[in-house]
C-alpha cells in the first residue's frame, strides 16, 4: 500500500511560494546568465544559490543571500559551490564581497517569520522580478 500525502499547511504553502519567487528573483537580477562562467540559460541550467544556507530564516529570503550559478557550479562539478566550498568563497570575495560579507555577519541572527511578513516578502519579491524582468 502506499502512503497518503497530507495536505500542506498555508505556511508551507506560502513558503514554497517565497522560495520559488527568491529563486526567480535571483535568475532576474542576474540577467539569467551564471555569475560565476557567464553562461545564459540557453547553454547550461541555471541554479539559484543560497551563500548562507536557507535553514538560516534571516537570510534564507534576502537577494544578497543569492547567486545564479550553472548546474556544474552549483553541485554537478568537483569544483562546485557544495563541493569545494572554499574554492566558492573565494570566487564571491571576488565578485559579490560586499553580499558576501553582508551575509557572514547576519548568519547567526535569529528570525521567526509570521505570515504576514512573508506575504509581504512574496509581494516585494513579485515586484522586483516585475520591475526588472525584460
Amino acid at each position: 500500500m502506499y502512503r497518503k500525502r497530507r495536505k500542506k499547511s498555508p505556511r508551507t504553502k506560502l513558503m514554497d511560494k517565497l522560495d520559488t519567487a527568491w529563486s526567480l528573483a535571483v535568475k532576474v537580477r542576474a540577467k539569467y546568465k551564471s555569475e560565476l562562467s557567464g553562461m545564459g540559460k540557453f547553454q547550461t541550467r541555471l541554479n539559484s544559490h543560497h551563500f548562507i544556507t536557507r535553514d538560516v530564516k534571516a537570510l534564507r529570503y534576502d537577494l544578497r543571500n543569492g547567486v545564479c550559478i550553472g548546474a556544474g557550479e552549483h553541485t554537478l562539478s568537483r569544483q562546485s559551490a557544495h563541493k569545494a566550498p572554499k574554492w566558492f568563497e573565494e570566487q564571491m570575495l571576488e565578485i559579490r564581497p560586499d553580499d558576501w560579507n553582508y551575509c557572514q555577519e547576519h548568519k547567526w541572527d535569529i528570525k521567526k517569520w509570521t505570515m504576514e511578513e512573508m506575504q509581504e516578502e512574496l509581494e516585494k519579491l513579485n515586484l522586483y522580478i516585475k520591475q526588472n524582468s525584460q
